[in-house]
């Protein structure tokens, strides 16, 4: 099974180089990861890297609920929340909320509490949290679902499995990327610094458009994620 570490010897047999470690090969392989996570996402679509994540219990008369994180997986905070559905009843479906701008609500947070419309629910987000109005009046597990772009977490080991990479959400026949971009960091190290500047042209210009090119039109899966360690509502 192919890992991180098999991009970062090929990389070192590319270049015929020794004297390139494993530490400054992973900072730069994480360096290169989000490189093209960005290009990705600015370049094919915003939402390549979109998710549904369920949270936990709702809390009885409870409005403001801390943003998840995740604490296992492939990502670890969301670039953008798209949206947000909240279950008020256990035989309800979810019921979509609407985003509004706290500053320009007409009145006091109190009267949306008590006169908004479980069936027309809103809600803002600030201070880490999101605030959702009406609170529920009954607690339910999985009850408020967030629709958000991720951005992926580091890789902490070359030890990681082609499967960990990307999320999961680019084929493994396209990780080459990794190895080829490596070459400007190891000509960096050997302070060959122009051919470095000519390896990262080639592949901010040629690489990474190539890599959009076969992307373009592929389908990217949507799953329900339930994280096992979920931060604590307030």
């Amino acid at each position: 099974m192919s890992t991180l570490q098999t991009r970062v010897d090929n990389a070192r047999n590319l270049n015929n180089v020794t004297e390139y470690s494993d530490t400054q090969a992973l900072l730069h392989s994480n360096i290169i990861i989000h490189q093209i996570e960005d290009y990705i996402v600015n370049a094919i679509w915003e939402r390549f890297f979109w998710d549904i994540l369920a949270v936990d219990t709702t809390v009885i008369n409870q409005n403001e609920y801390t943003l998840p994180t995740l604490s296992s997986g492939l990502f670890d905070w969301a670039n953008k929340i798209e949206s947000i559905s909240i279950q008020y009843r256990t035989w309800w479906e979810f019921i979509k909320a609407k985003e509004v701008n706290r500053e320009t609500l007409e009145h006091d947070l109190t009267r949306y509490d008590q006169n908004q419309s479980e069936a027309d629910p809103i809600y803002f987000i600030a201070d880490k949290s999101v605030f959702i109005y009406p609170s529920p009046k009954v607690a339910i597990e999985w009850a408020i679902k967030f629709y958000w772009i991720k951005s992926l977490k580091d890789v902490t080991t070359l030890t990681t499995p082609d499967s960990d990479l990307f999320g999961g959400k680019i084929p493994t026949k396209y990780y080459y990327l990794i190895s080829e971009w490596l070459e400007q960091f190891i000509l960096r190290s050997q302070n060959r610094n122009q051919e470095a500047i000519q390896s990262k042209d080639g592949f901010d210009n040629v690489l990474l458009p190539s890599i959009v090119d076969k992307l373009w039109n592929r389908k990217v899966g949507i799953s329900m994620r339930k994280p096992a360690n979920i931060s604590k509502y307030k």
